[in-house]
């Protein structure tokens, strides 16, 4: 089981993605902005992280850049879900996920990026 935090403004994406995390097995936190996922991070890192590209307060590149500050969290995988992410997720060193997703491929690249975790 991997701790993921999802950090997405849309409720009801969120939710969405929660709940099949959950359902596919895995320990789930959700954050809507930028420095409420830094503070649930900073409380427990997370083994996966999955995120929007565009939430309220901070940029991606900003928020990135402060995540892999913090304890626990410089080499943990990043998913980057975006309806126009051109290259920005190669900036941020991301799995890039294409919006509107396939949630079966989203599970299947969480699964893909836990399991190299633990080998």
């Amino acid at each position: 089981m991997t701790r993921i935090l999802v950090v997405e403004d849309e409720v009801d994406i969120s939710r969405v993605l929660a709940s099949a995390l959950k359902e596919d097995g895995h320990e789930v936190a959700t954050a809507q902005d930028g420095s409420v996922a830094l503070a649930e991070a900073r409380r427990q890192p997370p083994g996966l992280l999955l995120m929007d590209l565009q939430f309220p307060e901070m940029d991606a590149v900003t928020f990135v850049h402060h995540y892999r500050q913090l304890p626990g969290c410089a080499q943990s995988p990043i998913i980057a879900m975006s309806a126009t992410y051109r290259g920005m997720p190669r900036a941020l060193e991301a799995q890039a996920i294409e919006k509107p997703f396939d949630l079966d491929v989203l599970l299947a690249t969480v699964r893909d990026l836990a399991a190299s975790q633990t080998a």
